[in-house]
């Protein structure tokens, strides 16, 4: 599972050993080094999908800090608190938020 708040500093790298090629992420520590984790074989299309979903969700991450960012600071308005951002998102998670179109009425 992926936290997003942790999306930030993770990059994937394919790391080739002997004749194979792999996927790894490499995270930051909190000692500032590096851990690696190990995802699977580059050649497997699956996993590489998986790379790739992650890259796409952490480049999304990286735009909505953005513009909280900018709504924040430029615009003016206040950010919510950690706790209240963690009911939210656990609420979307479950689907709380799903847009459903409402029944016609006469």
């Amino acid at each position: 599972m992926l936290i997003l708040g942790k999306a930030d500093g993770i990059t994937s790298t394919r790391v080739k050993v002997k004749d194979r090629v792999y996927w790894y992420f490499d995270q930051p520590d909190d000692e500032g080094g590096q851990q690696r984790k190990y995802v699977g074989f580059a050649e497997d299309p699956e996993i590489s999908k998986r790379v790739k979903d992650f890259s796409r969700t952490k480049a999304d991450y990286r735009i909505r800090r953005r513009l909280v960012s900018s709504l924040t600071r430029d615009g003016g308005l206040l950010a919510a608190d950690r706790t209240s951002g963690l009911i939210v998102e656990t609420l979307a998670a479950v689907g709380l938020f799903r847009l459903r179109a409402a029944p016609h009425r006469r």
